[in-house]
């Protein structure tokens, strides 16, 4: 396990891109840290005011401006200023294998680090060793966050604790998906939806010769 000045570092070390996308999706889950955050921000001295631009680069930017397009392209500052709105607006994805935040125009294959498939309870453990006196369902979402150790992944055989055991792409969700399904899992589901539609039909057939 890496230490706590390790962690640290490896955190300063980020972009600042991902250190805000970080922050951003932390705030809005935990309240305790969103405050702690803003009390913080309370005691740093206020930052130098941006430098104003001069009255000669005032009259270059509206010179600029009044350019008339040429050959239906406008000029190269208009043609740049969407792009930068683009880059601010893009959205902040939030990744259902490894649970963090990214960007997809930056993702890129072996940013993700994950368990492609779902724990399972240790019966070996302590906490489940006495089923006489366990009540209810042993894998809920309530044990998984308490006593991770006591879950095992079936991909790797690793406790609940271990890093991912796999690297790939972030793969992004709808809201609310916080683990994307294995490829078992689909055919499955798959599967399933055939065996419907081929009841169905032997139903409709029975009926008919009746």
């Amino acid at each position: 396990m890496e230490s706590i000045d390790t962690e640290i570092q490896k955190i300063l070390s980020a972009p600042d891109r991902y250190l805000r996308a970080a922050v951003k999706v932390i705030c809005e889950t935990n309240e305790d840290v969103r405050k702690s955050i803003l009390a913080l921000l309370e005691v740093v001295p206020p930052m130098d005011p941006l430098p104003q631009p001069s009255e000669r680069m005032m009259k270059r930017k509206a010179s600029d401006e009044q350019l008339p397009a040429l050959n239906g392209k406008t000029n190269g500052l208009a043609d740049s200023a969407p792009k930068r709105a683009k880059l601010v607006e893009e959205k902040v994805q939030h990744c259902i294998q490894c649970d963090q935040p990214f960007l997809e125009s930056e993702n890129a294959e072996g940013l993700c680090c994950y368990h492609p498939e779902d724990m399972e309870p240790d019966d070996s453990h302590d906490i489940f060793a006495d089923m006489d006196e366990w009540h209810g369902d042993m894998d809920t979402e309530e044990n998984r966050r308490e006593f991770p150790d006591a879950f095992r992944f079936l991909c790797c055989e690793e406790d609940g604790t271990a890093k991912g055991c796999t690297y790939g792409r972030h793969l992004a969700g709808v809201d609310g998906d916080r683990k994307a399904p294995s490829p078992e899992d689909a055919d499955v589901e798959k599967n399933g939806r055939e065996d419907e539609v081929v009841e169905t039909r032997k139903d409709d057939e029975h009926g008919d010769e009746e």
